[in-house]
């Protein structure tokens, strides 16, 4: 009974929940009110387009995984091997998912001088 209760919490950590990265996401950051000047904000918005981007081709792969694992899971005569193998592979890609949000987000509190920075961890504070 154990091995099942096993299973049934992988599956449901690697493809009944879908990795969400909202508290990552660059959007869920209002940048435009923390004053920037136009330089600023034509940098952030390019910045935008990059993880855009980035984040766009990690879920892709993220979400091709956790299908190859729900075959996977189904298939009685799959190997251990392949089950572990691809849910190595979720990790990774979620990893790789958090890790550029947050070099994402670094990237903009470069760009903001120290008082916006101030407003910017209040904002912060105050939503998470």
């Amino acid at each position: 009974m154990d091995k099942i209760k096993i299973v049934i919490l992988i599956m449901a950590l690697s493809i009944g929940i879908q990795y969400k990265a909202s508290a990552y996401e660059p959007t869920s950051i209002d940048w435009m009110a923390l004053g920037l000047s136009q330089t600023q904000q034509l940098q952030i918005c390019k910045l935008d387009e990059d993880w855009a981007m980035k984040s766009g081709d990690l879920k892709k792969d993220l979400q091709e995984f956790q299908k190859q694992l729900r075959i996977l899971m189904k298939n009685p005569n799959s190997l251990d091997k392949n089950i572990k193998e691809t849910q190595w592979q979720i990790f990774i890609k979620q990893q790789q998912l958090q890790y550029e949000a947050v070099e994402n987000f670094l990237a903009k509190r470069r760009l903001l001088n120290y008082n916006q920075r101030i407003k910017l961890h209040k904002m912060i504070s105050e939503k998470y």
